[in-house]
């Protein structure tokens, strides 16, 4: 018989720091720790899902919760192994980028 552990399954690993907006970091360079997409609770956009960020800037560690489908398609793209790593996110014209 199979042992749970030999499942493979994992948890997702708390976050910790305080909640800050997006656009209170827009253009500024920080250490991107690790991040998440998730269902949303909230259905009332474009994305259905919600990408959770933990940066450290400043010197503090914060979460940023985001929609936005550019931001979670880029991310996407990345490998956890490859965290953490120094980035900028920017709004073009009417979305956001990591720089």
């Amino acid at each position: 018989m199979k042992k749970f552990s030999d499942l493979g399954i994992t948890i997702e690993t708390p976050m910790t720091g305080d909640k800050i907006k997006l656009s209170k970091v827009l253009n500024r360079l920080f250490v991107l720790l690790d991040f998440h997409i998730s269902d949303s609770k909230f259905q009332k956009g474009k994305s259905e899902k919600c990408l959770k960020l933990q940066i450290e800037i400043d010197g503090e560690k914060r979460i940023i919760f985001s929609g936005s489908s550019i931001l979670m398609n880029q991310i996407g793209q990345m490998n956890k192994t490859d965290l953490p790593v120094e980035c900028t996110i920017v709004q073009v014209s009417e979305h956001y980028e990591f720089k």
